[in-house]
């Protein structure tokens, strides 16, 4: 299968895209400076089946379809802190920067979570590994040096996003089949 979990960081200079293929372990990482970055974005987002995120459709997806439209970091920043800064709903959003929908087949499992709390929440009731917030406040500009941290802190999201997809498929199967039942 062609399924990947995937998060975006996005700082003042910075804006990166991070995927996990469920199935194989691979990574696909990409920073918004690479060179021709918004097209590779494009190619690997219509290479996959299924994209799936935490609070993806709220957030992600906007960030990625600005990444997408050839944004700048800046303008991606600005988009991401209006989105919350001002609770801006998906559409509003997508209409405010005028941007448009890339992503194909997506789940975003905050929609089928038992509970509403966050991403790091959820991770503390698995017992993953690490539970990391930020390592540099989200304002900052950063160098290259603190690129690693960045992308370490965007994997350990994805990896958290991974391990509770299991459990959220699994879950929807047993409701499915509960209410078969009934």
């Amino acid at each position: 299968m062609n399924n990947w979990a995937f998060d975006t960081e996005t700082l003042p200079n910075r804006t990166l895209f991070c995927a996990k293929n469920v199935d194989t372990g691979e990574w696909f990482d990409l920073w918004r400076h690479e060179t021709d970055a918004p097209e590779k974005l494009k190619t690997f987002i219509n290479s996959t089946e299924t994209l799936i995120g935490f609070n993806s459709k709220s957030f992600d997806n906007i960030v990625i379809a600005a990444f997408c439209a050839g944004r700048s970091e800046i303008e991606i920043k600005r988009i991401a802190d209006d989105v919350i800064n001002n609770r801006l709903r998906y559409w509003e959003a997508m209409r405010k920067f005028d941007l448009f929908d890339v992503m194909g087949d997506n789940i975003d499992l905050i929609e089928v979570s038992p509970s509403f709390v966050g991403l790091k929440a959820y991770g503390a009731r698995m017992h993953m590994p690490k539970l990391q917030v930020l390592p540099i406040a989200h304002t900052d500009m950063i160098t290259v040096y603190q690129e690693d941290e960045i992308l370490e802190y965007c994997h350990n999201d994805v990896d958290t996003t991974e391990e509770l997809l299991p459990r959220e498929v699994s879950m929807r199967k047993n409701s499915s089949n509960d209410q078969a039942v009934k």
